[in-house]
């Protein structure tokens, strides 16, 4: 049944324009202003999740006079809370004191007032941190606001290449073989006025003096955000922005004197959960949920902004300053579970983004795994016959500190001989191409297969070993496998074509729709070729993988399971 003020026993034309609310007086009694700490010394091993039937009955109420409530001056927000007995209740943000104005109970729920003052996104905070300083626990302190070394962690200094600004890395997060960071949208997209593909630095140049940026600190590119609508009346459920990146440039862990890997699990949010969150300016600190299901005015430079659903943390001593924008909260226990991105404050009142909405909206996982793929990414590798010669050629998307490749040759896949060494790009974020021809082999192996591998060495020594190609000394029909069969995860794309050109793959469903997540343009050299293929996000069943350009259409159809 909707609610309004009436049925609720309050006379909605007084409630709403006047702060005498003298009907709800009346009815209700006066409110005394509870603190944050209040609620920290009652009964801290409660917890109140949104699950719990009563507390859903609290929000129903809640969500009902929300625009009642925020219509009056001052009030610029509620959620759902608890007393200090453990008891669900309506929480009212305030902007001043206004003891003796508002209710303490409606329908016999208890409603606490929170004097907050205006909430602003935290980028517009003054920092009251020193910079780059937090709380060490006893570990050894890093600096977050500083060029760090690659891959950088999550939890540092970031910004947009167009913006004097800093703000902080939030969580790693990825889609198949795709790898992205999430921040805030006025940290990474300039709230709502940035353009996809814009830098974005590390660390941002708010840190740096405001100097102009540099490609050598630049991290990623942007590559969606959700626009914020500037208006009272909106519904906004985020500030946040994704953020193209590679692995072995952005990290998945916070500094070593954070909390390390988040857990890709998200917690249920619930009121009094103990949290931490990292940031650029105040590092690990720890606070509580203190409301839950927020509906809340904020207060941005392009106007007075709406968001519903939310979180907000409450702690006894900073949790957040100026900067710690986009930092992830994460619950405070083993587990480490993912609550959300931080993106507005007032005093000691914290105002999150639940995870779970961003990441659907992003279509994209937290990644928790510790083991990162390597720096050098090895996007193609081909070998075909050209007379009595091979031609080798081979493709990267990124480099990073790659000192080079030793080519490989078998005969037999066991014995290995190095015949060549081609030097590698250093550090590059642009595709590479390389080739090689290994002369008169027809001479040496007759008409037996070749097989060849590179030997990627980084310049710290570090070496990792490519697929095995096989080159056939006579001519084959085009031909595509995958590997392994059936797919669990990640597969080899195995081509074998004698055309030269732009080709096209494809992957489709049992229906015959084409999947776009998984078309990727290659350029066939002829002869065989590798691609890699992530079907770690794919439900299980029958797929089609097809190729094609201008002398080839092959298909191959493979099974996913779980």
């Amino acid at each position: 049944m909707k609610r309004n003020l009436d049925t609720l026993g309050v006379n909605g034309q007084v409630f709403g324009r006047t702060l005498l609310l003298a009907v709800l007086i009346c009815t209700f009694g006066l409110l005394t202003s509870a603190s944050a700490q209040d609620l920290r010394d009652g009964n801290s091993a409660t917890t109140l999740s949104a699950d719990n039937p009563a507390v859903q009955h609290v929000m129903q109420i809640q969500n009902a006079v929300t625009d009642a409530f925020i219509s009056i001056e001052g009030v610029s927000g509620t959620g759902t809370g608890m007393t200090p007995e453990g008891d669900p209740a309506i929480v009212l943000f305030t902007e001043k004191d206004m003891s003796g104005n508002l209710p303490t109970e409606i329908e016999g729920i208890p409603v606490i007032t929170y004097v907050t003052g205006p909430v602003t996104p935290i980028a517009d905070m003054e920092s009251k941190a020193p910079l780059g300083k937090g709380f060490s626990l006893g570990k050894t302190s890093v600096s977050r606001t500083t060029r760090l070394d690659r891959p950088v962690p999550i939890g540092v200094s970031t910004g947009d290449w167009n913006d004097c600004s800093g703000g902080t890395i939030g969580v790693r997060v990825k889609n198949g073989s795709n790898y992205y960071v999430i921040s805030c949208n006025h940290v990474f997209a300039r709230t709502n006025y940035a353009s996809l593909n814009e830098m974005i630095l590390q660390p941002g140049r708010g840190d740096v003096g405001c100097a102009t940026g540099s490609t050598a600190d630049t991290i990623g590119s942007l590559a969606d955000y959700e626009p914020l609508v500037h208006t009272t009346s909106a519904s906004n459920l985020m500030d946040a922005a994704l953020v193209r990146v590679q692995p072995w440039i952005v990290s998945n862990e916070t500094p070593s004197d954070g909390y390390g890997f988040p857990n890709s699990q998200l917690a249920n949010a619930s009121v009094g959960m103990n949290v931490m969150k990292y940031g650029k300016t105040t590092g690990l600190t720890y606070g509580s949920i203190l409301a839950i299901n927020a509906n809340v005015n904020i207060n941005y430079a392009a106007g007075t902004t709406r968001f519903t659903g939310q979180i907000v943390v409450s702690s006894s001593s900073t949790f957040v300053s100026g900067g710690d924008s986009g930092s992830l909260v994460v619950q405070d226990s083993n587990q480490k579970r993912s609550v959300g991105i931080v993106y507005g404050a007032s005093g000691s009142y914290t105002f999150v983004n639940p995870m779970g909405p961003i990441l659907t909206r992003f279509n994209v996982d937290i990644d928790d795994d510790p083991i990162s793929p390597l720096p050098v990414e090895l996007t193609s590798f081909s070998g075909r016959m050209q007379d009595n010669d091979v031609q080798l050629k081979w493709r990267t998307a990124t480099e990073l500190q790659n000192f080079g490749f030793y080519v490989q040759r078998s005969a037999d896949k066991e014995a290995w001989t190095d015949i060549t060494f081609v030097a590698g790009a250093g550090t590059s974020y642009s595709p590479r191409s390389y080739d090689y021809t290994d002369n008169n082999v027809t001479n040496l192996f007759g008409s037996q297969s070749i097989y060849y591998r590179l030997l990627q060495v980084d310049r710290d020594g570090t070496e990792d070993y490519s697929s095995i190609v096989e080159v056939e000394n006579h001519p084959t029909a085009a031909d595509i496998q995958v590997y392994p069969q059936p797919v669990y995860a990640d597969a080899t794309v195995q081509i074998r074509t004698e055309a030269f050109g732009n080709g096209e793959l494809n992957v489709y469903d049992a229906t015959g729709k084409r999947l776009d997540q998984f078309t990727r343009n290659v350029y066939a050299s002829g002869g065989m070729q590798l691609l890699p293929l992530s079907f770690s996000n794919a439900a299980p069943g029958h797929y089609f993988i097809e190729f094609r350009n201008n002398g080839d259409i092959i298909r191959k159809r493979i099974l996913v399971v779980r």
